[in-house]
């Protein structure tokens, strides 16, 4: 009766929309067993868990959390292997650049002459290469010295030197010889304009120009010729031997040219021409040198320990500046004459040999005076 009670009263329970847990029908199912007197059984074990449902869709994605402090530095890993050797790169230049003022001549060098600028390292292979790298550099003053180092040795070339408003010095590092046994060669030195206050010079010699010297000369097989169209004072300085003469060509409103002679050997002649009196050559000093030909030139300054085989006549009677003048110490053959006015001045020591050298030498125009009467 009572059961039937219950399951009427969940049915009406039910149609009242209401759900029941499953305690209230345990608490029931008690007091239905409880009514009846019996008591409920212990209770059973638990059953086994229902089967895993299925996983639900994903949720959105969250926003991104701030970022987290640096970690400590790791410890640095181990050297990797070597690379490959890279390509070669383009050549760069010369060790040696070249000086402001100075070219380098090396007739041995095997430097491709397309590439050489007159360093150590590519020096020019001919003396005139190096002559014509400097025609076209200003000089600004008479400091301004182009030097020409040419390494000792034989160069077959005739060398054209175009000298405005430039002081040149040809210097051999050893003996150089210009030409050969078959071939004579010549030096002409050209000056036909100026633009600058700077004064032409031109200066040929070694580092060892010694005396008389075998091994240390500046040898020219042929001559040395002058040219000079300016009202520039030219100055040659001559450490050298020529074969050929020495020879001073000149413009009627040209200057003259000083000339220094040092441990020189002249086998030629020493010619001045200059249509005008005065505009020759100015043998202002020479040292140490041999005259082998005869010598024609303005005048004289200081002639000192020389050897003077065929004479000279000077063309003016004023004396030039180097001073003291005369001659020294130098062993005179030969004839002197000069204009009226003009004096053969001599130590003596030179007069000695007017004396003694054989035929006697004979002094025309000028006036024989020894230095100890002046």
């Amino acid at each position: 009766m009572i059961k039937k009670w219950c399951m009427c009263a969940c049915i009406f329970l039910a149609t009242q929309g209401l759900q029941l847990k499953a305690s209230t029908f345990e608490e029931i199912s008690t007091l239905s067993l409880i009514e009846k007197g019996k008591k409920p059984g212990p209770r059973g074990p638990q059953g086994r868990s229902g089967l895993v449902g299925s996983t639900g869709p994903c949720g959105l994605q969250g926003a991104t959390g701030a970022c987290g402090a640096p970690g400590i530095q790791g410890l640095q890993g181990p050297q990797g292997p070597r690379g490959l050797q890279g390509s070669a790169g383009p050549e760069g230049p010369g060790v040696i650049l070249p000086f402001a003022f100075n070219v380098f001549v090396d007739g041995g060098t095997v430097v491709d002459p397309s590439t050489t600028d007159g360093s150590l390292s590519k020096p020019f292979k001919t003396i005139q290469a190096a002559i014509d790298s400097i025609v076209s550099k200003p000089a600004t003053s008479e400091f301004d010295v182009y030097t020409v180092l040419i390494t000792g040795g034989q160069y077959d070339e005739n060398l054209a030197i175009l000298g405005n408003d430039k002081r040149i010095a040809l210097v051999g590092l050893g003996h150089v010889t210009l030409g050969s046994q078959t071939s004579t060669r010549n030096i002409t030195w050209n000056v036909n304009a100026s633009n600058t206050s700077v004064n032409p010079a031109l200066a040929l010699k070694t580092i060892n120009s010694a005396f008389r010297s075998a091994t240390g000369k500046f040898f020219i097989t042929g001559g040395l010729t002058i040219l000079n169209a300016t009202a520039k004072t030219l100055d040659l300085e001559l450490c050298a031997e020529v074969s050929g003469n020495v020879s001073f060509l000149t413009a009627s409103i040209a200057s003259p040219v000083n000339l220094f002679l040092y441990n020189a050997i002249l086998s030629g002649n020493l010619n001045s021409s200059a249509p005008t009196l005065q505009r020759g050559i100015w043998l202002q000093v020479a040292e140490n040198s041999v005259f082998k030909g005869t010598i024609t030139v303005e005048n004289y300054g200081r002639v000192q320990s020389c050897v003077i085989s065929q004479g000279m006549q000077i063309l003016s009677a004023l004396p030039a500046a180097a001073d003291p003048d005369g001659m020294l110490l130098t062993d005179f053959s030969g004839n002197f004459s000069g204009p009226s006015g003009s004096y053969f001045r001599v130590d003596s020591y030179t007069n000695y040999w007017l004396k003694n050298n054989s035929p006697v030498p004979v002094v025309t125009g000028a006036r024989l005076k020894l230095l100890s009467q002046q």
